[in-house]
């Protein structure tokens, strides 16, 4: 092989070489767009489902960036005769109704639901389940029971992410972090939703 036909396969060597780190890289490029769509998306998501399922409104002019949400964290079956105020159930759930900060969902016996603040807990001494608790609610216009579900509220906030406490010490992340640092809020209009990363500039978060 002369000199001329050993630079001549050198050089394509070489762009073969460069040409398939470049089709690798563009590959690489690709995937990690496609990875931050996929993510930014689901963000996006979220933030719509929390508005269309288990949002009670957003605080405020709809600019602070709060979901308010309601945690069901208990309920119960009626397992004595109820009356209006209060109702003694075998009850289920992650922990004990608590009345420092529970809320109750109550069906009555006629199908109408109402929500009341809960106003005390106590064993109940009507019931053959011994785990069963008397349950007392504010407010006694309610009809008898035949359904219960305890709720704290709470509320989503956004920072990087949507987190249920804001900062670094923020808790229960339910999006990537994947929203500016400036990100300010969030605005509801012709049935979209939208993130602004900065007061009236706003980004690509539109549900739906």
């Amino acid at each position: 092989m002369s000199l001329v036909e050993a630079l001549v396969a050198f050089t394509l060597s070489l762009l073969i070489v460069v040409g398939l780190w470049s089709a690798a890289a563009a590959a690489r490029d690709q995937a990690a767009w496609l990875d931050g769509a996929s993510t930014r998306a689901d963000a996006t998501r979220v933030v719509g489902l929390l508005m269309d399922l288990d949002a009670e409104g957003i605080v405020g002019s709809g600019r602070s960036g709060e979901v308010l949400v309601r945690a069901y964290r208990w309920w119960g079956l009626p397992c004595a005769a109820g009356r209006r105020g209060g109702a003694s159930v075998s009850w289920r759930g992650s922990r004990r109704p608590d009345p420092s900060k529970d809320s109750v969902w109550i069906l009555s016996a006629t199908g109408v639901p109402s929500v009341r603040r809960v106003s005390r807990v106590t064993r109940a001494r009507d019931c053959a389940d011994g785990s069963a608790l008397h349950i007392e609610w504010q407010s006694d216009v309610v009809q008898p029971a035949v359904l219960l579900r305890g709720f704290e509220r709470g509320g989503y906030t956004l920072d990087d992410a949507f987190r249920y406490r804001r900062g670094r010490g923020g808790a229960q992340p339910l999006t990537a972090a994947v929203f500016p640092p400036d990100s300010v809020g969030i605005v509801v209009e012709t049935g979209r939703v939208l993130v602004e990363a900065s007061r009236g500039a706003r980004r690509m978060w539109v549900w739906p």
